[in-house]
C-alpha cells in the first residue's frame, strides 16, 4: 500500500468465468505491530453489483430518454 495509507472504497469491476461480472468495492487498511515484524493488511470486499445495477435502473425510471 503506497504510503502506509489507507484505500477505500477502490471501485474494481471484473467478470469472472463462473459467475459473471461483479462490481466490488475493496477498503484495505494497515494494522503495524509494534514490533520489528511486518505489519499485515485489513482488506475487505464489497460486492456491489446489485446495488449498481438498482441504481441504473432508478436512474432511467427518473430520467426517460424520449
Amino acid at each position: 500500500m503506497p504510503n502506509n495509507n489507507s484505500v477505500v472504497d477502490f471501485e474494481v469491476e471484473h467478470d469472472f468465468p463462473e459467475i459473471g461480472f461483479k462490481k466490488m468495492f475493496l477498503n484495505a487498511h494497515l494494522i503495524q505491530e509494534e514490533s520489528d515484524r511486518p505489519g499485515m493488511i485489513l482488506l475487505s470486499i464489497e460486492d456491489v453489483t446489485i446495488q449498481a445495477e438498482m441504481e441504473k435502473e432508478l436512474s432511467k425510471l427518473k430520467n426517460p430518454r424520449h
